[in-house]
């Protein structure tokens, strides 16, 4: 534990030697609600310490936006115009990845210029990954939720006060939720960071919110044809489900493991590019066989043991043969764990 709060220490240090320039808080694309909540909060601890922070937030996930609109968070598309003007001005700016390191991961070509354009990078993450070439400092903390991380950074720098902001706190509350899968991935500093965020924040109506969203009828017909196309693998006593849908992967894929299987895999075709959505109750780390499958096929992707996506190009293979690829790997993961 010291030596993670003096790895805190030392990266507040780095960002307040920058606080000349504007940063920048990049999430990943498509992000859920622990990058959601990371950046917002990330935006508000460094604008407490005078730093000008805007959050690159472009397109929302259905779940995502589902989220915002029902628990009455900021959509930050302000954020958007601001940063719209730095770049146009050609104005220094520093950038921080948040939740994610690997710009592999990014597909609009315009937010990698822009990361690639910075001044400084710096990653706040709880993944092992890539870096990128500019990079100035990470902060890589093995905890379960980059949400964790900010609730540390938030203590370290002398600003509890923020959490008497119930945006800041319910929406650090809803990132740890999300990515420990309701505290099933949780470490005993997960349940250190939620006493001290539950002191402040609403956790029941956050945990409303998050297990009984209010669905639009286009997920609710996602998530009934993905069952409906769903092929059923039998692997001795676990079943795994393979199925292939046209958007809401990340929600099919939930509702799939809902519905009694052990792990899911959600393949949806876009025009120059396949992603693919995984949630497993397994002992296994869906995160590793993503991101290795990626590495190896020029895309990206990576996750969490239960929890992990995958985006690579339809010019690289075929998707019958991607998913027999995942499918042979998750095989062969299941054998050296017995």
């Amino acid at each position: 534990m010291n030596k993670n709060l003096s790895e805190i220490r030392y990266f507040l240090k780095r960002l307040l030697e920058e606080k000349e320039r504007p940063f920048i808080i990049v999430p990943h694309e498509q992000p859920d609600m622990d990058a959601y909540a990371s950046s917002l909060a990330l935006r508000e601890l460094l604008r407490s310490l005078e730093i000008n922070a805007y959050v690159y937030l472009t397109k929302l996930p259905p779940e995502l936006l589902s989220f915002i609109t029902h628990g009455e968070f900021p959509d930050l598309q302000g954020d958007i115009k601001q940063i719209g003007q730095i770049i146009r001005q050609s104005l220094p700016y520093n950038v921080v990845l948040i939740d994610f390191s690997d710009i592999k991961r990014i597909l609009s070509e315009e937010l990698k210029n822009i990361i690639v354009n910075a001044q400084k990078v710096y990653v706040i993450d709880h993944h092992r990954g890539f870096r990128p070439h500019n990079l100035n400092a990470a902060l890589i903390l093995e905890y379960p939720s980059t949400s964790e991380i900010i609730t540390d950074m938030i203590i370290e720098a002398n600003l509890a006060h923020l959490f008497d902001n119930t945006l800041i706190t319910n929406a650090l509350i809803a990132g740890i939720l999300y990515d420990t899968n309701f505290f099933y991935h949780a470490i005993p500093h997960t349940f250190e960071a939620m006493r001290i965020l539950s002191k402040k924040g609403d956790y029941k109506k956050v945990w409303r919110i998050l297990r009984i969203p209010e669905k639009s009828l286009p997920e609710k017909i996602a998530r009934i044809k993905g069952a409906q196309r769903a092929e059923i693998i039998r692997i001795d006593d676990i079943v795994v489900l393979v199925t292939e849908i046209g958007s809401y992967e990340s929600s099919v894929a939930s509702a799939l493991i809902s519905l009694g299987a052990d792990l899911t895999i959600v393949v949806s075709e876009k025009k120059t590019y396949y992603r693919v959505s995984g949630r497993s109750r397994l002992d296994i780390d869906l995160g590793e066989i993503f991101s290795t499958i990626a590495r190896q096929l020029g895309g990206s992707g990576g996750g969490h043991k239960g929890a992990a996506a995958l985006i690579v190009s339809t010019e690289k293979i075929s998707k019958d043969k991607l998913i027999s690829i995942l499918l042979t790997s998750i095989i062969e993961k299941l054998k050296k764990r017995t």
